[in-house]
């Protein structure tokens, strides 16, 4: 994966990720336990997958994308790290679906 989509596809990551997190106080909120326990399973395997499948491997590809909040304790940071800072789920035409041409 190129760079660029790269950091589009981890900023999209990261924005899911957060919509998924909030939403589970919604739910916890407005639905039964049971039905909240059942949803928040689904969101952490959900949010497991795309840690382990498609954030990682991005920050591996490319260090620098990797958000300060995703190392260890006691994990090197680099000084360039920064903290992730959310900035909402991008609109899909920012987003491309199509393969890119080889």
């Amino acid at each position: 994966m190129t760079r660029d989509t790269s950091e589009k596809v981890l900023h999209l990551m990261f924005e899911i990720g957060g919509a998924l997190d909030k939403s589970t106080a919604d739910v916890r909120a407005t639905e039964s336990d049971e039905d909240f326990k059942k949803y928040v399973r689904f969101v952490g395997k959900v949010m497991t997958d795309m840690l382990l499948e498609v954030i990682n491997p991005v920050c591996a590809a490319y260090p620098d994308l990797k958000p300060v909040d995703l190392y260890r304790p006691g994990e090197s940071v680099p000084p360039s790290a920064k903290p992730y800072v959310h900035k909402g789920i991008p609109p899909p035409n920012e987003v491309s679906t199509t393969p890119a041409s080889r």
